[in-house]
């Protein structure tokens, strides 16, 4: 009874052995190149063992294995076992000496020396982790035939090899280095970099952050200014004067009360009493100057007028009369004493000149530091004159307790020092706020 029960449970577990194996395939055929047939053969015949395994063929006679072997490899496979020669024909048909010939085939002679110095190129890559690095090596060493060597010709490889220059000091730093130790120092040296990187990426989050809130600190700042186009305070990008004409300039997106150019004219009318003494003195040049002889008789004359800039092109400028060191009684209304560099000088101010003009000599009096600058501006006089100046230099000019920074143009002949419209400009409002 117990023999019936035991024979049905062997021929059952028989019956599920059978059904397993026959869920189990070969594998497909083996690709044969002139580059890579022994790393193919390699790969297939592995499988093919397992394949034999798993389906209970590795018990099979010798005879029906080769020809499993013989229908899995493929054509190609087929072509070059019937290229073999055979001591006996016999043997033709044993699994082992067929899978030898195929070895033989697949697997030619090794340059030693070629194989080493291949392992020995060896380096690891941008981005690969030690474990596949040392699986790299592993398989070069394969053929390399170190033999009891291996494991310390791997060591000096990963010493060697790694991309990290830190690395490499830590490790020839390590004393009784082995293979096991250099693995594990590359490893932790891996995990602490992935720390660290994960650590910065948190602080520049905590970065970002901290900056959202400083630009939006200062766009509430923002919000509370006074805006130069319509005068109220309103938030960025929402100023009611936007698409507005100006009732003053016709200008667009500005409110009268913001208009420039409307405060500009209105500093200038400051200057009003000069501006009339300078328009009838140049009527009067003009009734006595006419024609170019008539200017060069004024210009060696007592009062040696020199005539300067109208802005024609890019690098002219007009400049009014200015005279040389001779003023008259009714030319004092409008010169005006100023502190140019800690030191008074005498200045006209000429509200219909463009620029600002000061000899060589009054410059040389100031015995300031600051040092005269090339320039391509061409001071173009009454008449169509042409004057170039030495160059150009930055002056400070104090008036009512306040500094301004200002050029002159540098004449090589003695002329009175001449402040053009700009900076009467400056100076009025200086006036406007002193009062």
């Amino acid at each position: 009874m117990a023999d019936t029960s035991t024979s049905t449970a062997a021929g059952h577990n028989d019956q599920q052995l059978q059904q397993l194996s026959s869920s189990f395939h070969p594998p497909s055929q083996m690709r044969i190149d002139g580059v890579n047939i022994e790393e193919s053969w390699k790969n297939w015949i592995q499988k093919f063992e397992l394949f034999l395994l798993a389906s209970r063929a590795e018990n099979l006679p010798d005879k029906n294995k080769v020809a499993m072997f013989l229908s899995s490899i493929g054509d190609e496979g087929l072509h070059i076992y019937n290229t073999f020669v055979f001591d006996d024909e016999a043997l033709r048909d044993n699994y082992a000496t067929v899978k030898q010939k195929f070895v033989d085939y697949c697997s030619p002679h090794k340059n030693v020396v070629f194989e080493r110095y291949n392992f020995w190129k060896t380096t690891q890559s941008v981005g690969e982790t030690i474990d596949a690095f040392v699986t790299t090596l592993r398989l070069h060493a394969k053929t390399c035939q170190f033999e009891q060597h291996r494991d310390s010709m791997l060591r000096d490889r990963i010493v060697l090899g790694c991309n990290d220059v830190r690395l490499q000091e830590r490790l020839l730093r390590e004393p009784d280095l082995t293979l096991c130790k250099a693995i594990n120092i590359c490893r932790a040296a891996e995990a602490t970099k992935e720390q660290i990187r994960t650590i910065k990426s948190a602080s520049g989050t905590a970065t970002a952050q901290t900056v959202n809130e400083v630009q939006k600190h200062r766009s509430v700042k923002q919000e509370k200014s006074t805006c130069q186009k319509c005068g109220t305070t309103h938030s960025p990008r929402s100023c009611p004067a936007y698409g507005k004409q100006c009732n003053w300039c016709s200008g667009w997106s500005h409110y009268e009360v913001m208009c420039y150019k409307k405060r500009s004219e209105s500093s200038a009318q400051q200057l009003k009493p000069q501006q009339k003494s300078v328009n009838r003195g140049r009527q009067v040049q003009r009734r006595s100057d006419r024609g170019r002889s008539s200017l060069r008789r004024g210009q060696r004359s007592a009062s040696r007028d020199v005539n300067a800039l109208t802005e024609n092109t890019e690098n002219q400028l007009y400049v009014g009369v200015i005279g040389v060191n001779s003023v008259t009684e009714s030319e004092k209304t409008w010169y005006k004493e100023l502190m140019i560099e800690v030191h008074p000088i005498s200045c006209k101010l000429d509200c219909g000149a463009e620029a600002n003009i000061i000899s060589k000599q009054t410059y040389n009096s100031l015995h300031t530091k600051q040092r005269i600058r090339p320039s391509d501006t061409v001071l173009t006089t009454f008449g169509a004159w042409k004057i170039k100046p030495l160059g150009v230099v930055r002056l400070a000019v104090m008036h009512n307790y306040s500094q301004f920074d200002v050029d002159f143009y540098v004449t090589d002949f003695d002329a009175v020092t001449l402040i053009g419209l700009p900076t009467s400009i400056q100076l009025a409002r200086s006036d406007k706020m002193s009062r």
